[in-house]
């Protein structure tokens, strides 16, 4: 019913006003693009119902709107909300999303030490090292390997081929040979973190390398020993960022390379194809190869 999905909203404290039947019955969620009848959808704008893109806009009887959108009569049910983006997803999550209890694939390999939260999900094949600590509410998909010590926080998602925990790229290079150095530190990852399909991630060499709350990186990228990202950075789908680099909070790195040893600040933003050779200062744009602050003109 649609009483349960503003029960969602109150309990998270999301601001709305509604418009409509409560005891409406809600079939599911769908997109604007290709709604589906009775069920819930969204839209920023809500001019959008009436564009070529929405073929649907017509059928449409339960969304989700921003709070400018002109109560209308003609849907069942209306939620009007700052931010319909979040109120949807918020909704959708609890309502639909739920991760069922030890959803633990009897194909992955979890090894005895480990320590795995509640209402954690885990895919087939996936390797878990006995020195590994997983939070509560993560979702670990098939195919991942997570080997050493590795913890990780609550309510994180590590998706499917990403491997965790391997030794990273340094050698001590004398005349005649190049001797691998062994690792042993380990990866530590926060609160609301997510990392993308294929993504790997080492180790640090002697301490831990570091991924903050609500970091969110796509996939195929590479994080190489002894990384720190701080909270709240996007890292897009294919960056490399090579040893020993701190990125401070709130920055956007786009798909570039980030050289060892550097230090970008926070509130930055890396643009697509650069490579970063030099260390950044906070708020800053830069974009190239090598990377240079973008500048904006007048007129």
């Amino acid at each position: 019913m649609i009483r349960d999905l503003l029960e969602v909203l109150k309990k998270n404290d999301i601001p709305f006003e509604f418009n409509g039947n409560e005891e409406w019955e809600v079939d599911g969620f769908s997109s604007i693009y290709n709604y589906r009848e009775n069920s819930l959808t969204w839209i920023r704008d809500i001019r959008m119902l009436h564009s070529d893109k929405c073929r649907y806009g017509d059928s449409i009887r339960c969304i989700v709107t921003a709070m400018d959108a002109p109560a209308d009569t003609v849907f069942e049910a209306q939620i009007r909300t700052p931010d319909p983006g979040k109120a949807f997803f918020e909704i959708v999550n609890k309502i639909w999303g739920t991760v069922k209890p030890n959803a633990i694939s009897p194909a992955a390999v979890i090894e005895e030490g480990a320590v795995i939260g509640e209402n954690v999900a885990i895919g087939a094949n996936t390797f878990i090292s006995s020195q590994a600590v997983i939070g509560d509410n993560c979702r670990i998909g098939a195919n991942v390997f997570m080997t050493g010590k590795i913890t990780i926080g609550h309510d994180c998602v590590v998706q499917s081929g990403a491997a965790l925990g391997e030794d990273g790229f340094a050698f001590i290079i004398e005349p005649d040979k190049l001797t691998h150095v062994k690792h042993y530190g380990g990866i530590t990852i926060g609160n609301h973190v997510s990392i993308g399909a294929n993504c790997c991630i080492c180790r640090g060499t002697i301490d831990d390398t570091i991924i903050g709350n609500y970091v969110k990186i796509n996939a195929l990228c590479h994080i190489a020993h002894n990384v720190h990202i701080e909270p709240r950075t996007v890292v897009a789908a294919g960056a490399v960022i090579m040893g020993s680099v701190h990125i401070g909070s709130d920055c956007w790195i786009s798909t570039a390379t980030i050289r060892d040893h550097r230090s970008v600040g926070s509130h930055v933003t890396v643009g697509m194809g650069s490579v970063v050779v030099s260390n950044i200062e906070d708020n800053m744009t830069v974009v190239g190869c090598p990377a240079k602050p973008l500048e904006f003109k007048n007129g």
